[in-house]
């Protein structure tokens, strides 16, 4: 998914989020719009996902994820990224 979106690196919010995340570590970031911040929750979540052992894990302790947003557009672009 990075790849296809036209990156060839992580952008700095994703590269400073991963490594928080990966470590399952609760995680707030703040940057300006269009610096990368649905992808710096998205990816780990969907690499994660794509573990079987994370999904069964993650199944069995009831664990979930929750994803605010306060504009409807930003909601629509997790939601196609998502469904993608």
């Amino acid at each position: 998914m990075f790849k296809e979106q036209g990156h060839h690196q992580p952008l700095l919010v994703q590269a400073y989020t991963w490594p928080v995340i990966q470590r399952g570590r609760h995680l707030v970031a703040l940057a300006p719009p269009r610096c990368g911040k649905t992808l710096a929750y998205l990816l780990p979540l969907l690499q994660a996902l794509a573990t079987p052992d994370m999904y069964k894990e993650i199944l069995q302790n009831g664990s979930g994820v929750t994803v605010l947003q306060w504009i409807n557009t930003i909601l629509y672009q997790v939601e196609c990224l998502m469904s993608n």
